[in-house]
């Protein structure tokens, strides 16, 4: 199915307003894109599909605001020509998956002020949540280990 983009609205190949909602299928590409306009709630795109995710407790900001204030301090201090960042950022795996984990730190080449991607992450933090646990530590963790996206990972 083609999707298409008049506007802020988004249509089938039918021509049918698909309007807030996120297309059934899209690449990562068509996703960034929808998601840019999103107003309602956090994605990530796994196999295609955007993946609403959940609402955090006050626990899990907290670790992975210490996380990412830990990066942030240890790369100052080690005086790294590295970018931090908390989450927001996007990891892409695949042509149509892509991630927004907790933190990120870049050494690569820079990120730049408008890009929504880190392409070349060299750390990337995921905060486990009793909800999302099978899955973070099974599949978006083979992703990980897997992708284009880290050259290694522990």
């Amino acid at each position: 199915m083609q999707i298409v983009r008049t506007g802020k609205a988004w249509y089938d190949s039918k021509m049918t307003a698909l309007s807030a909602t996120p297309p059934p299928r899209m690449t990562v590409a068509e996703f960034l894109e929808w998601n840019m306009d999103n107003v309602r709630g956090r994605y990530q795109l796994f196999c295609g599909e955007p993946v609403r995710m959940q609402s955090e407790r006050a626990r899990h900001a907290d670790v992975k605001g210490n996380a990412f204030i830990a990066l942030k301090t240890g790369v100052r201090a080690a005086k790294l020509p590295c970018q931090v960042f908390p989450d927001g950022m996007t990891v892409v795996i695949d042509d149509d998956t892509c991630y927004e984990p907790d933190a990120v730190v870049n050494c690569g080449p820079k990120v730049e002020p408008d890009s929504v991607t880190v392409d070349t992450p060299t750390i990337v933090v995921e905060v486990g949540a009793p909800s999302t646990k099978g899955f973070d530590m099974g599949q978006k963790l083979a992703d990980y280990l897997t992708s284009r996206a880290l050259p290694m990972c522990c």
